[in-house]
């Protein structure tokens, strides 16, 4: 179980083959196979809790108008 304290946390994500994905401000990105690394902070009221579970979870959110 993870604590819902404040902190900064890593996420490892592997890519075997080139593809292109959405990332949420930053729009699409081509990521090549591969190691990638995101760091986040969790700092609000549930802290890390909240931000893993939100990143567990798949996003259902309509696509951003241009």
């Amino acid at each position: 179980m993870i604590k819902a304290k404040p902190g900064t946390y890593a996420l490892v994500f592997a890519s075997s083959t080139a593809a292109s994905i959405r990332v949420g401000k930053f729009g699409s990105l081509r990521l090549q196979p591969g190691f990638y690394v995101y760091v986040g902070s969790a700092h609000g009221p549930s802290g890390l809790r909240a931000r893993l579970a939100h990143h567990l979870n798949p996003s259902i959110r309509p696509p951003l108008a241009c």
